[in-house]
């Protein structure tokens, strides 16, 4: 069953992707198909003639509100704050994703302020920690859900079920919850085909993403997660020591400089090197950009330097220490000017190839 349900579900939003200029909504695929499902399971009595799992009994109402509690403060702080830092991590995590999906900004700081209110709020009526939920925000935005208005009518047809229609679910197999979830992870689960264009773009970044998605599925969410800001931190430090340095060049017909290694149509000025290093100079990294600079400009200016001091010391004791001779002989010369001039030229060639030599 779940099988099928999850091809028909695949074809269904694959169709409403496809004609949704002509669709003046996107089909509902995950109302109709747990609606049909729960009625055949019902039906067919599938918990005890098949033995499959259902929903079950579900409570129906609320809690009343309760003052908090020092004990129970006292007995969960320790625990509250790894939960508080894997909620809003999960949750900020999957809105950087949709909004970087369709196109908005989002502030860390308002999020963190409205998990903390709705926390607030939901604990004085015994509630579960607020946080994101990753499968009802997959269901929401595949179904065409954009606004804080489909957010307001998730919440009261969640309130309606819970209060009055909680018992329509009870035979609802979960089965069909998870095939419905994984359906709808579709996009985020093939955010793997980009792992080898990132690792073409920004290695230490792919390093990242993957250690922390390995670390998640094998350790756990919360190991998975410290796992990947450790990872974090060491590319930081490996950023620093080693960043990316690059040679800027001129987009032709703009006034743009970008990285001459990631285009092919772009314009060097001639007799000049714009190097670029995207990090802070320290003692960490010094000996790497002097390296990445040499290696850029083409030559070693220090070396240059060396020899053109050494040569002028070599000229300047030569000089000083010409014989009478060649004096008395340059100055019976009929262009004294243009041999002496002549005469240095070669000294000071022949001192450089020492030099080199």
């Amino acid at each position: 069953m779940s099988i099928v349900i999850m091809v028909v579900v695949f074809i269904v939003k694959e169709l409403n992707d496809r004609y949704r200029a002509k669709l003046p909504v996107p089909i509902p695929i995950e109302v109709i198909m747990t609606i049909i499902t729960c009625g055949v399971s019902y039906g067919f009595n599938f918990e005890e003639r098949y033995n499959v799992q259902v929903v079950g009994k579900m409570v129906s109402g609320y809690e009343s509100p309760i003052p908090p509690s020092i004990e129970v403060f006292q007995e969960s702080a320790v625990e509250a704050f790894p939960v508080a830092i894997v909620g809003f991590a999960v949750a900020f995590s999957v809105a950087k994703v949709y909004s970087v999906k369709h196109d908005y900004p989002i502030d860390g700081n308002q999020e963190l302020v409205a998990f903390g209110v709705s926390n607030i709020f939901g604990a004085a009526f015994r509630s579960f920690a607020a946080s994101t939920a990753l499968s009802r925000t997959a269901v929401q935005e595949s179904s065409g859900g954009k606004t804080q208005i489909a957010g307001l009518i998730s919440a009261m047809m969640a309130m309606i079920v819970t209060v009055a229609l909680g018992f329509l679910l009870e035979p609802l197999p979960r089965s069909v919850l998870g095939a419905l979830v994984i359906v709808n992870l579709k996009g985020m689960l093939m955010q793997f085909r980009e792992i080898p264009y990132l690792w073409m773009r920004d290695r230490p970044e792919c390093v990242v993403w993957v250690g922390t998605c390995l670390g998640a599925i094998l350790l756990g969410l919360d190991l998975g997660l410290a796992f990947g800001l450790g990872v974090e931190l060491l590319t930081v430090v490996f950023r620093a020591q080693f960043p990316r340095c690059s040679i800027l060049a001129n987009i032709p017909g703009t006034d743009l400089y970008k990285d001459k290694k990631d285009y092919l149509q772009i314009f060097e000025p001639e007799g000049v090197k714009i190097f670029r290093i995207p990090s802070p100079i320290f003692f960490a990294n010094i000996e790497f950009f002097r390296n990445k600079l040499i290696e850029a400009v083409g030559f070693n200016p220090l070396r240059v330097l060396q020899k053109r001091n050494k040569a002028l010391k070599k000229i300047k004791k030569l000089l000083q220490k010409r014989d009478h001779d060649i004096t008395e002989t340059l100055s019976n010369l009929a262009e004294p000017e243009l041999h002496s001039e002549k005469f240095d030229h070669c000294l000071l060639i022949e001192l450089w190839q020492q030099s080199d030599n």
